[in-house]
């Protein structure tokens, strides 16, 4: 069985906004956990299932995670979209209309829900929504311009309108990527006269489910740049790994990209587990040019040829190194 970083990283299927340090991960409540910074954007909308029923709703926040949504009529945490209650993994449609450049135009965000808490819901994007992102981004960049020239003293929050025109399109990639990954596992799958089953689940909150709890074998799980997100996800797979045999845990990770290297890593041992192999560069990926948005401005902030910089960095390339545990059995 497989964990990946990618959900709670990139899509946000835990909260989706907000920051929190290392140091108050564990302090932090599942109302708190949130990935991006907020920014308060009052909208009228509609929130329904994708080609069925809607009702209204109230965009109050937005960030590139996600949005929260205040729905009209809620009864506590019992919302009902047609005749169904909300349930985490929903996949849903928020309608809007902005106006941009002049143009009033009606747009849909494919969302997928993370919580449903009293009075609202909190959705992560999911799939195609980089204009309607843009044109919120741009509702959101004209309410801050608003206060700023109603007071001058007007404080804005920490981060920028700009930086989540950055991701506008993180969503889509993400869909894709998963799409491809799923592809791969049903075609590899099928050669060797298997299924494979897919899980969804938050493991900053969600409970190991009992269809899971110590059916694994073997845990895969890629790197995390902090060893308080890695936390959750190791003990998640622990949990998933049989009791009465050897477990392993194959750990894909590189000083470069980890900030808690050795701290996620002593962490492991400490949790009963056995280094057995490392496997160093053993997978080697390109760095490319669309990982410097500002290549020009760092060429010139530096005085080199933005061209010569751009080579250098299309001859970089990174690599991941594979660590392999042994958990003994209980």
């Amino acid at each position: 069985m497989a964990i990946s970083s990618e959900r709670a990283q990139a899509q946000g299927t835990d909260a989706p906004c907000a920051p929190a340090s290392t140091d108050e991960f564990g302090n932090m409540s599942g109302d708190d956990r949130r990935q991006h910074i907020r920014h308060t954007l009052q909208l009228d909308a509609t929130v329904g299932f994708r080609g069925g029923l809607s009702r209204p709703c109230r965009i109050q926040d937005f960030c590139p995670g996600g949005l929260f949504l205040a729905v009209e009529g809620a009864n506590g945490v019992g919302i009902v979209v047609g005749d169904k209650p909300l349930e985490r993994f929903d996949e849903l449609t928020v309608g809007f209309s902005a106006n941009v450049n002049g143009t009033e135009t009606v747009y849909g965000v494919e969302v997928l829900v993370a919580r449903v808490v009293a009075g609202g819901v909190g959705v992560s994007f999911e799939g195609k929504n980089g204009k309607a992102i843009h044109a919120l981004n741009h509702l959101l960049a004209t309410s801050v311009q608003n206060k700023a020239q109603g007071n001058a003293r007007a404080a804005v929050a920490d981060g920028t309108p700009g930086d989540v025109a950055e991701v506008a399109g993180a969503s889509s990639i993400l869909a894709a990527c998963r799409g491809r990954v799923l592809a791969f596992l049903d075609e590899a799958a099928a050669r060797f006269g298997v299924s494979i089953g897919t899980h969804r689940a938050d493991v900053f909150e969600d409970v190991v489910p009992e269809a899971l709890r110590h059916r694994a074998a073997g845990i895969v799980t890629d790197p995390f740049r902090s060893a308080a997100d890695a936390a959750p996800f190791i003990a998640y797979g622990l949990a998933m790994m049989r009791k009465n045999d050897r477990g392993w845990l194959f750990y894909c990770d590189h000083p470069s990209w980890s900030f808690d290297h050795e701290t996620t890593h002593t962490m492991i041992q400490n949790a009963g587990l056995a280094s057995k192999a490392h496997k160093r560069a053993l997978h080697r990926y390109p760095i490319t040019r669309a990982s410097f948005p500002r290549l020009a401005e760092t060429a010139q902030a530096i005085d080199v040829p933005v061209e010569w910089l751009g080579a250098l960095v299309d001859a970089t390339a990174g690599w991941s190194d594979l660590h392999v545990y042994e958990r003994p059995p209980a």
